[in-house]
């Protein structure tokens, strides 16, 4: 099983099938509300029938930039307590194929993959072409844009090549199904 946290959702890869569910517990791709969070996955285990194994079931979990370490301990005492003895975490640039700028443009932030992550909010940085420019100077040679913000597509700015990738808004749940199949 993957899993991947992103703006109000979770996306699940699990035996093949992608499940993504919308919850108030999870804010801009983190969990806010751990007790609201392990109901809301329980319920999610029981519809969709996933079950743990007794000796221990295995997880993958995407981690984002966003991510810190502490913040890693939490997931995995989360999931821990869920019944996942096997916790792995899969960092999101090793499901990047080149070493292009990568930006996820989400419902509500966006996320610079730089040296250093960038982390911002939308409701401050709504001009993303002018934002585009301003970051220029830290950016490789060509811009990869992704993520759930229907907006991706009409992004454009004359200075810096911009590409996207054709299914951006499950870019990253498609790259999980090819982990798991390949176990790459």
């Amino acid at each position: 099983m993957s899993i991947y946290f992103y703006d109000k959702e979770i996306a699940i890869i699990y035996q093949g099938k992608i499940i993504k569910e919308k919850t108030d517990s999870i804010e801009q791709g983190l969990i806010k509300n751990l007790t609201v969070f392990i109901e809301f996955f329980a319920k999610i285990m029981k519809k969709h029938k996933i079950k743990t194994k007794i000796l221990g079931t295995s997880i993958q979990i995407v981690k984002d930039i966003s991510m810190q370490e502490s913040y890693l301990f939490f997931l995995d005492y989360i999931f821990t307590e869920l019944g996942f003895t096997k916790i792995k975490f899969i960092n999101i640039k090793d499901l990047f194929f080149d070493n292009s700028t990568y930006i996820a443009i989400f419902k509500d932030y966006i996320l610079l993959y730089l040296d250093k992550p960038v982390i911002l909010d939308m409701f401050y940085f709504k001009d993303i072409p002018q934002l585009l420019t301003n970051f220029k100077k830290y950016f490789n040679s060509k811009i990869v844009l992704f993520g759930s913000n229907e907006i991706i597509p009409k992004i454009n700015n004359k200075d810096i090549p911009i590409y996207y990738i054709d299914d951006y808004q499950n870019y990253i749940i498609n790259c999980l199904l090819k982990v798991k199949k390949y176990g790459v």
